[in-house]
């Protein structure tokens, strides 16, 4: 498939208005900008040489417009096989898909090291820092080793320490270490910041809830492309806890490849709040034979499902299957499906996500009170049965 007929990623935009508005203004205002235009554009095209093309825009847009094509440029490389493929092209790529680049830079300009204090979770961050970067980068040296331990402590606990409204969770750190192995020290908190704010806002509340509200979104997916496997899942009573790690932690808690981790990063940054879950839903449908062919009982469905196959075939199959669930189903039409109009109350920061990206708002009118109660019960259950099942898992390991 030719990547230009891939489905936009990036967030809906209103890319017509004010176009002409103050043109001037803009100019003046963007003379000193630097020009990440020309170099993710020379990068792209050593890549891919088709992308020269559509990354060059008229020398008549005004900046942000510029900046804006070059963004959505990089969202439609991002579902290409293989992503970004360098880490090279990832520091300068991430960014705009992120934020823009001079927020991003202006975020520079603290000391965030200095704002590090003591807080609730720090003990856990250490603990769990002391078990991280274990499959990989290979061949670290125990001086390396101690010192990307060192920089990853620093950078988590000052998120947390900045924003103390926001609670770690288990796996946080995965994301984090992927961030600082693949941009420096400084870069991987502006993003690690910036997601904790956004994509993983909900996941750093007081509980799991927000994470489990997503989750629930995955059978009334499988349920509009495979009738047959959405039956047998419902028979068995399984729950979609079985996939919690990889859309709460991007998969990185469950992927021991760093090259596949870092190519799913490139798709998630790129794409819907929710796109994780569409990818779930595209690995339980690659997996539907083996599934159907088990038995019909809880443990049997949870044991298969909860385990994440070392070799799939993300980008031949997987990314595009999820791609095009996320077009035939957007994220707004698979919330009203669901039933969870209260999702969005519940959720701001998600529904603030959803908003901005898809224009037509899910509909409040055809859930119910009574079932948004009983939802809201079986969640409650669900999240505290997490919980405890995280707090025997750590006294495991």
């Amino acid at each position: 498939m030719q990547w230009t007929q891939w489905p936009t990623l990036c967030e809906d935009k209103d890319k017509d208005k004010d176009k002409d508005k103050d043109k001037d203004k803009d100019k003046d205002r963007n003379k000193d900008r630097p020009q990440a235009l020309n170099w993710i554009t020379l990068a792209m095209d050593e890549q891919h040489g088709r992308a020269r093309a559509v990354t060059e825009p008229s020398s008549e847009l005004s900046p942000e417009a510029r900046l804006m094509a070059l963004r959505e440029a990089l969202c439609r490389m991002a579902g290409q096989p293989g992503g970004f493929q360098t880490n090279a092209l990832r520091r300068r790529a991430w960014p705009h898909l992120v934020d823009n680049t001079a927020t991003f830079i202006r975020h520079f300009d603290g000391d965030f090291e200095a704002r590090v204090i003591e807080h609730p979770e720090t003990l856990q961050v250490k603990l769990d820092v002391d078990r991280s970067l274990i499959h990989y980068p290979p061949n670290l040296s125990p001086v390396k080793l101690a010192k990307l331990r060192q920089h990853l402590e620093t950078v988590i606990n000052a998120v947390l320490s900045i924003h103390p409204e926001l609670h770690y969770f288990q796996g946080y750190h995965d994301i984090a270490t992927l961030f600082l192995l693949v941009m420096n020290k400084r870069q991987g908190f502006v993003l690690l910041e910036h997601l904790s704010l956004t994509k993983f806002r909900d996941f750093m509340g007081p509980s799991l809830e927000g994470a489990t509200t997503m989750l629930r979104l995955i059978f009334p997916l499988i349920k509009q492309v495979d009738l047959e496997l959405y039956a047998f899942l419902i028979r068995s009573e399984v729950e979609p806890v079985f996939s919690l790690s990889c859309v709460l932690t991007w998969f990185s808690h469950v992927v021991d490849e760093q090259a596949v981790i870092e190519r799913l990063f490139d798709l998630f940054l790129a794409s819907h709040a929710l796109m994780p879950v569409y990818l779930v839903t595209a690995i339980i449908l690659f997996r539907r034979d083996e599934v159907l062919s088990g038995d019909c009982e809880f443990s049997a469905v949870y044991g298969l499902l909860s385990k994440v196959p070392p070799s799939l075939p993300y980008d031949l199959v997987l990314i595009p299957h999820a791609l095009e669930l996320s077009a035939r189903v957007q994220p707004n039409e698979l919330i009203e499906l669901a039933g969870q109009a209260m999702f969005a109350q519940r959720a701001p920061t998600t529904a603030a996500l959803i908003a901005a990206q898809f224009p037509h708002k899910p509909s409040r009118s055809t859930t119910q009170p009574w079932r948004v109660g009983l939802y809201a019960v079986s969640l409650s259950v669900l999240a505290a049965a997490m919980l405890a099942a995280n707090s025997w898992i750590r006294q495991q390991l």
